[in-house]
């Protein structure tokens, strides 16, 4: 199909995390687009090394410019009326999704499944300072760019807490609000620290023939 001439890619050759137990249609049907519109974060998901994704919360109604004031309880956030203020999660553990790398690119062009593991909700400092000494913090992210002061294993990075010169975390900055627009980056930029679902997956493959 001409239409996908640009984006066919060496399918057969791509080394996968699982089988699905799926032919690509039937991923097609089921899958769920997710996007990733940087080349960096499309080659990490391509070597295995990116297995988390972070999307902004939309809040129902009115939106609130300082992300404060809610109690979180479970997937769901609560204002202070003890009311449910967030809209539902976009994805669900179990959901097949398959890796949109720009919107112009068709559905049957996926070259990249994935399944969903797990999902939480958050701020987006808690990248760093939440679990950040657990395999999942920035490096799930696909983030391995090398820092002055450390090698980030499983992301034990000193500079995290104490300073502001850490490589690796610029870096991630950087990338979440290039994702943003402009008019929206005081709101959901990294300085806003914004309440985001943290998308945990795998990387899976069809069932060839």
């Amino acid at each position: 199909m001409n239409i996908n001439a640009d984006w066919k890619i060496k399918q057969n050759s791509d080394v996968l995390q699982g089988g699905s137990g799926m032919k690509r249609q039937e991923l097609l049907n089921k899958a769920k687009p997710i996007f990733f519109n940087t080349e960096m974060m499309v080659e990490a998901m391509l070597d295995n090394k990116k297995t988390e994704a972070r999307r902004v919360v939309e809040f129902q109604g009115t939106k609130n410019p300082n992300w404060t004031g809610y109690v979180k309880d479970g997937l769901n956030l609560y204002n202070g009326n003890n009311e449910i203020c967030n809209e539902k999660l976009p994805y669900k553990i179990g959901d097949i999704l398959y890796v949109c790398e720009s919107i112009h690119m068709p559905k049957e062009a996926a070259r990249i499944f994935l399944r969903v593991k797990d999902v939480k909700v958050e701020r987006l400092h808690d990248i760093v300072t939440g679990d950040y000494k657990t395999p999942l913090n920035i490096n799930a992210e696909g983030m391995y760019k090398p820092c002055c002061n450390c090698t980030h294993v499983n992301g034990d990075c000193k500079d995290f807490i104490s300073q502001n010169d850490c490589k690796l975390l610029s870096e991630f900055k950087n990338l979440w609000d290039s994702t943003i627009k402009k008019p929206d980056i005081d709101r959901y930029g990294w300085k806003a620290n914004p309440w985001v679902w943290v998308i945990e997956f795998n990387r899976i493959t069809e069932e060839m023939k």
